[in-house]
């Protein structure tokens, strides 16, 4: 009898520890997409966006092409970053 109050204590601690990991887990991911890291905008270049013009497509006066993309997801914005090749691509800011 007592083996199986210990199973069964066992096996309730072990449940309470996954739910609660669960629900860490899903608050982490809460606050991870809160600031656009979840669907990758954050911190990245964007090539789907095409090429873009320094000056222009970053211009948050404007609300040009790259600072509208990343503002919707990223608190800083982005900018049309050179490449090696001198041409340009949207970046999001950290």
């Amino acid at each position: 009898m007592a083996h199986a109050k210990l199973v069964s204590f066992v096996l309730i601690i072990t449940l309470l520890l996954y739910v609660g990991s669960l629900t860490h887990c899903s608050l982490w991911i809460f606050w991870y997409s809160d600031y656009g890291y979840a669907d990758g905008r954050c911190c990245a270049e964007h090539w789907e966006l095409g090429s873009c013009i320094p000056g222009v497509d970053d211009d948050p006066e404007t609300n040009g092409k790259c600072w509208k993309f990343c503002i919707e997801g990223c608190t800083k914005g982005g900018f049309c970053k050179g490449t090696s090749d001198n041409k340009h691509h949207c970046h999001c800011y950290c």
